[in-house]
């Protein structure tokens, strides 16, 4: 969708659509700053017809833009009332910029001190460990509060669902299960870049006889960039990956989601097209879909940027250069796979 202007085609061959509204909304980075809830239709069967949305907004640049439609029936109809939601569909409004965070600006320099576990990088407002064995984020402190209840681990897999047990990937896959803890570091290296202290490590998974390179660029802001590439063996071939991310363990009082993506239901790369793209607010339990077996639920994904905070909203925000899926969860993820 490149400018104000869409087509109704009606598909029905006998009757136009004289009972049936237009809504829309205008999404600025998952806020609704722009709508109409009533434009009547009338295309005769079989005919398209015109719809100027006349947005009468001025759109910023650098800005990602959705436009969210809406056709419900003008009338009772039937067993319909009048308002019944008949259609939706969600359209990218002209191209899709990248979204860049904007952090606060400081001239304060970073200490860096290395003993024989960890190296760790201190700020005016937080310091952050590194753990030279495994190359893991052993600490993350913010004004003087630990973030983290455990390390953080990369994660190669995901509670199986009823699907999976039916394609036999829990047994098919199972080397990924716990791949990442044997996991160590082959090269640890640090360095100056300006402001910034780049943390640089080649990592061995000997489970998959492959290995990955790690890079985390620690700002005097605060902010943690990380960059992570996989290197799959190439002498010799192993089943799916499930899952190729890292894992966070925070305390239960971070119960407070907020994510820009796709929502407000749990939605997959395969089934995600009723999920639309917004700003949205969840706890964790909401997070979560009760299935009869334990398996994987609650992934959101096409997610721009996820905050996850206490009732102080105090917290930790994860943002993507791209897009990126999350799940949250209570509940580790060897409770949906070990039980019955």
């Amino acid at each position: 969708m490149e400018d104000e202007e869409i087509k109704v085609f009606n598909k029905n061959y006998f009757r136009d659509l004289s009972n049936r509204t237009l809504r829309w909304q205008l999404l600025e980075n998952g806020v609704v700053v722009a709508q109409d809830d009533g434009f009547d239709l009338d295309a005769k069967p079989f005919k398209s017809e015109k719809v100027d949305l006349d947005f009468d907004y001025d759109l910023k640049k650098g800005a990602e833009y959705f436009v969210n439609l809406e056709i419900v029936n003008t009338k009772p109809e039937g067993i319909l009332p009048a308002g019944t939601l008949l259609a939706s569909e969600q359209l990218a409004f002209a191209k899709t910029p990248k979204i860049t965070p904007k952090l606060d600006v400081t001239n304060d320099a970073l200490k860096v001190s290395v003993n024989e576990k960890v190296l760790t990088v201190t700020g005016d407002t937080f310091a952050v460990s590194f753990d030279k064995n495994n190359g893991s984020i052993s600490s993350l402190i913010y004004h003087g509060k630990e973030q983290f209840l455990q390390s953080s681990t990369p994660d190669f897999w995901r509670a199986p669902t009823d699907n999976d047990f039916g394609d036999g990937m829990p047994k098919e896959s199972l080397v990924w299960h716990k791949a990442a803890e044997g996991i160590f570091n082959n090269s640890f290296t640090y360095k100056m870049s300006g402001q910034d202290v780049i943390v640089e490590l080649e990592q061995s998974i000997p489970a998959v006889e492959s290995r990955q390179k790690v890079t985390y660029t620690v700002s005097p802001s605060g902010e943690i960039q990380v960059n992570n590439w996989f290197y799959a063996a190439e002498h010799k071939k192993h089943p799916e990956m499930p899952r190729l991310g890292m894992k966070f363990t925070f305390d239960k009082s971070m119960d407070k989601v907020q994510w820009y993506g796709r929502g407000p239901i749990e939605n997959y790369w395969d089934r995600k097209e009723a999920a639309y793209v917004g700003l949205y607010e969840a706890t964790v339990d909401e997070l979560f879909t009760p299935y009869v077996r334990p398996q994987e639920s609650g992934h959101r994904t096409d997610v721009r940027h996820v905050a996850l905070f206490n009732d102080k909203g105090e917290g930790v925000e994860f943002v993507s250069d791209y897009t990126m899926g999350f799940n949250a969860s209570h509940y580790d993820i060897s409770e949906f796979w070990y039980k019955k």
